[in-house]
């Protein structure tokens, strides 16, 4: 469980520590940095759009054709719809 401060700089501190856990995890380079990335997005949104406290959470679960990592959304923020930035809540 890593938490997310609402700061900017949050979002490089978080991903330090997620690549740190998921390196534990012997997760494959060319996964670890698509789930980076996946996590810059979750921690950036969290900061822009969420209520605080924000927590990241990460875990490891083998399914069919190997392991997949997951994470459990924490309290919304604003309504999306009502929201000045961003453009994921129109993407279909």
């Amino acid at each position: 469980m890593l938490p997310v401060p609402h700061i900017c700089e949050a979002v490089a501190t978080v991903r330090r520590r997620a690549h740190a856990l998921l390196s534990e995890w012997e997760l494959p380079a060319d996964r670890l940095d698509e789930a980076l990335m996946v996590i810059s997005e979750l921690v950036t949104n969290a900061i822009l759009h969420a209520l605080p406290p924000a927590v990241l959470r990460l875990s490891w679960t083998e399914c069919e054709g190997g392991a997949r990592p997951a994470h459990r959304g924490h309290r919304r923020g604003p309504d999306p719809r009502r929201s000045a930035g961003g453009r994921g809540h129109r993407a279909r």
